[in-house]
């Protein structure tokens, strides 16, 4: 797997062949490994290799065709730094890279700048290394080093754009301004600026960057395209924006992406023009099939089922295999009112993460009362085909069984299925779920199951503790288990709930506050803001409890967990 110091190994065996002494059987075995870290007496002369160097690269060699890279790595390193080699520093810089080591790729990158000053790649693989490991400060910071921003380093910025912080974000904006007045013509980085801008919601400086672009080079597509959908975005001006792109296309009849804005751009303001703009999309592409693919999916989610139909067909045409194509085949057969095309097409999706949205779809279809055969033979199917998913499969028809008022027939099922196999976790759980309102004794007894087969699984915890608040005084207990269950998953509001009504029945209501207000913040809904009530009462917030139970009682009539905050409010 490495290559490439071929005439060093040859030139180390020549030396070992006729510098070493031949051993016999009765002279002891010496270890022929050098120390990477020993201390050496021997002197490098930057450029030169000695015996003890191509020793060493020999042993590197062999530890990385053992697949020992990390032992490559540190050697060539060593060698590298003692021989002030830009050829080896590169070798161990390629090693980290292969081996997806980031700090050891920035180690060697850093040693590579330093023996190799006017290389700008270690630069640029710095750079690399910081934007993916979310490192901007150090990115940005080695960016602004640089006499020129490649067309590289733009693209990666750009790619990486979506994962900047406001901050950094600003700090981008800030180095690029900067560099633009010097090249205030360079459109790739007017284009990434605009960007920048976007992500920081400053629209106007955006749009302001783009037309200073297409004043230098008008119509330029990649500018347009941005023009385009900011302005569509940001002033709901779709029209303006049609226009300009209907104009660039004259000149830019190969760009895809400016295909695709004016496609789904007539699909909000001409949709009867939609279906010639894309076949001519299509053909200018030769008909490729990821093009197709992405057309056809863009128009089943614009709720143009004729035409996502058709051009779906024609990927099934060119490769049957594609069985995956047949969910979304399915969903417009079921927009077009074509029921039972569509249970065919759902059935075919032969595995998969798929299969379980195909099944989930073709349930919905079928009527409980008089289609329960056919639906159990629709799952009992896709068991078979894949057998990976057949616990999530089962999972499915249960919740599908209960969601459709048949809860007795749901727990029978999956009775069946744990006797089959009673260490599958999540038919555990989910019987857990479903049967608490008939049997909450068998519900604790299926969390403590599952939680005894996978202990450290957030969820588990978490379900097992909120249980146990609701169904036992094994309070401290359940608190320890979402107190695992939160640290894993600090920001998950159905945490955040348990660990606020925890902290409520153990009677630490001021502690309790701010885990129910964080959780109201991300999921409102009846129970947590029944939590929140409740606690705000005992901490003698009338007021602020009365006004949420009122405004939740608007939203949610009828729900049993307010009933009971208004029962508390009441007392």
């Amino acid at each position: 797997m490495i290559t490439g110091i071929r005439p060093i190994i040859g030139l180390a065996l020549a030396l070992l062949a006729g510098c070493a002494p031949v051993k016999t059987q009765s002279e002891p075995q010496t270890q022929l490994l050098p120390q990477a870290n020993a201390p050496s007496e021997t002197e490098y002369i930057p450029g030169e290799l000695n015996p003890e160097s191509l020793l060493e690269l020999l042993t590197a060699e062999l530890a990385g065709q053992r697949r020992d890279f990390d032992t490559a790595f540190s050697l060539y390193l060593r060698q590298a730094e003692l021989n002030n080699s830009p050829e080896l520093v590169q070798r161990a810089t390629r090693i980290a890279q292969f081996n997806r080591d980031p700090e050891a790729i920035i180690t060697a990158a850093k040693l590579w700048r330093k023996i190799e000053p006017q290389s700008n790649e270690p630069n640029q693989i710095l750079i690399t290394v910081f934007l993916h490991e979310s490192r901007f400060n150090e990115a940005l910071a080695l960016i602004e080093t640089q006499e020129t921003l490649s067309a590289e380093i733009l693209l990666l910025l750009e790619s990486k754009l979506d994962t900047f912080d406001p901050s950094s974000a600003k700090s981008l904006a800030a180095l690029l301004e900067q560099r633009l007045d010097k090249s205030p013509e360079q459109l790739d980085l007017l284009l990434v600026l605009a960007r920048t801008y976007s992500l920081l919601q400053d629209e106007t400086r955006a749009l302001e960057l783009l037309d200073q672009g297409l004043t230098v080079e008008p119509q330029q597509p990649d500018l347009v395209v941005e023009k385009a959908q900011l302005l569509r975005r940001s002033t709901n001006d779709s029209t303006a924006a049609l226009n300009l792109v209907e104009s660039a296309l004259a000149n830019n009849r190969d760009h895809r992406q400016l295909h695709a804005v004016y496609v789904q751009l007539l699909l909000e303001l001409k949709p009867e023009s939609v279906q010639n703009a894309v076949d001519k999309a299509i053909n200018d592409a030769d008909r490729d099939p990821q093009l197709i693919y992405y057309y056809a999916l863009l128009l089943l989610e614009n709720e143009q089922p004729t035409q996502s139909l058709a051009l779906l067909r024609e990927l099934l045409a060119r490769d049957p295999a594609r069985t995956d194509l047949y969910l979304y085949t399915g969903v417009n057969y079921t927009a077009l009112g074509q029921r039972e095309d569509a249970l065919s097409a759902f059935a075919k999706v032969e595995a998969g993460e798929l299969i379980l949205n195909s099944v989930s779809r073709g349930l919905e279809l079928l009527d409980i009362e008089t289609e329960y055969d056919r639906a159990l033979v629709l799952v009992e199917q896709a068991r078979e085909r894949d057998p990976e998913r057949a616990s999530q499969l089962a999972v499915l028809f249960g919740r599908w069984m209960s969601d459709n008022d048949k809860l007795e027939l749901a727990l029978d099922y999956l009775a069946d299925q744990i006797s089959a196999d009673p260490n599958d976790i999540s038919l555990l759980y989910t019987r857990a779920l479903l049967i608490e309102p008939l049997d909450s004794q068998q519900m604790l007894e299926d969390l403590e199951r599952a939680f005894a087969l996978d202990p450290d699984n957030p969820g588990t915890q978490n379900a097992l503790g909120y249980s146990l608040l609701e169904h036992t005084d094994e309070y401290q207990r359940a608190y320890d288990l979402i107190e695992q269950a939160i640290a894993q998953n600090p920001d998950d509001p159905a945490y955040l709930d348990s660990m606020g009504w925890a902290l409520f029945k153990l009677e630490r209501l001021q502690e309790a506050l701010p885990y129910l207000e964080q959780a109201f913040e991300q999921m409102p809904d009846p129970e947590v803001s029944s939590h929140l009530i409740i606690v705000l009462i005992e901490l003698g917030e009338l007021e602020r409890a009365e006004q949420l139970l009122t405004d939740q009682e608007s939203m949610h009539p009828d729900n049993e967990d307010l009933r009971e905050a208004r029962r508390w409010l009441e007392r």
